[in-house]
């Protein structure tokens, strides 16, 4: 589920009342630690593992039993007795019906349809549908809709006519964790792409123990000029100690009635209100080596900033072959 940001604008509110935007709220620490060059991300490996920024995707399969001059398809479980079936594929995850039920964790090589048709000399062949996963990669069956007595005609490859009996469409839930090379972006557009995993012990860390979800390096703010970025750690880091949401509007008075700080004083009262908490006020806080444990000798800007998940996935990026046309001067694949 999506958090509520800490800091919303007076247009935000407006437009989107009813829709917020979905977002996670992250610990970021702003640190150089060798391998987040410019805007690229470390993401604690914990964080990520307990569904930090985690996202489902959805995928239909469909399929129908269609009846030829010369064959006729069913929906079933195939039988290894009548027919070949594939070596590489898991036929246990469907039923008689050749459905699987909701709910069913899938993995790669499962068989998500059941399938097998009966040629005119009795000849039967299986005609499943494996479903096609990474090694690393899980799915689970959210819904399974089998409409029944509708008796269509369509046009075959061949030209033929084929006559459709009954029809299937299988939801797959994909759960997808934060991986090395995933996009991420917060809402002052400040967009990155994950470098390494790094492992929880590896993370620097606060004094009462806080580790950071998310490390960046400072020198990605400069150039892209992102001065709502450090506000928003800054106002987030402020609503958080005192329970209020901050309102970061432009060109506003403190009369805003959203939090009781507008525009044109939140710079000037984030400081006094984190002081007032005990915190610095500028926002940072010394923070000690996950590695050697010794504290880091300069003061870390670390504090909470609402990030969402990009739909550039290097899991759909990722392509290799190992034969086929590639170009004389470059090798590259044609």
């Amino acid at each position: 589920y999506g958090h509520t940001p800490l800091l919303s604008t007076i247009t935000e509110r407006v437009f989107r009342s009813e829709t917020p935007a979905f977002g996670t709220n992250c610990i970021v620490a702003i640190l150089a630690k060798g391998d987040n060059q410019e805007d690229s991300i470390i993401m604690n490996r914990a964080s990520a593992q307990r569904g930090l920024l985690g996202v489902e995707y959805f995928k239909s399969y469909r399929d129908a039993e269609r009846i030829g001059a010369s064959f006729k398809e069913f929906f079933g479980k195939p039988d290894a007795e009548t027919c070949m079936l594939r070596s590489t594929c898991n036929y246990d995850k469907v039923g008689d019906n050749g459905l699987p039920k909701k709910g069913t964790r899938m993995r790669n090589g499962d068989i998500i349809i059941g399938k097998y048709s009966v040629d005119a000399d009795g000849t039967v062949r299986c005609r499943s549908i494996p479903l096609k996963l990474n090694d690393e990669e899980e799915a689970v069956i959210d819904c399974v809709h089998l409409i029944d007595g509708v008796t269509t005609s369509v046009a075959g490859v061949d030209g033929k006519d084929l006559m459709v009996l009954r029809s299937v469409v299988v939801r797959v839930c994909f759960i997808r964790l934060p991986s090395v090379g995933d996009k991420l972006s917060n809402f002052s557009a400040q967009k990155g792409v994950i470098s390494r995993l790094e492992a929880p012990e590896n993370m620097p860390f606060t004094a009462d123990g806080t580790v950071p979800d998310l490390v960046i390096n400072p020198a990605s703010q400069p150039s892209r000029m992102t001065v709502g970025y450090i506000l928003e750690m800054l106002a987030g880091k402020m609503a958080s100690v005192t329970g209020t949401t901050v309102d970061g509007s432009a060109i506003q008075g403190s009369n805003t009635g959203h939090g009781g700080v507008g525009g044109m004083d939140l710079v000037r009262n984030l400081g006094d209100t984190l002081a007032a908490h005990g915190y610095n006020r500028f926002g940072n806080e010394v923070m000690m080596c996950g590695k050697t444990g010794k504290v880091i000798r300069s003061d870390i800007f670390i504090g909470p900033v609402m990030y969402s998940r990009l739909k550039h996935y290097v899991m759909d990026k990722s392509h290799s072959r190992a034969t086929g046309p590639v170009y004389f001067l470059t090798r590259q694949a044609v």
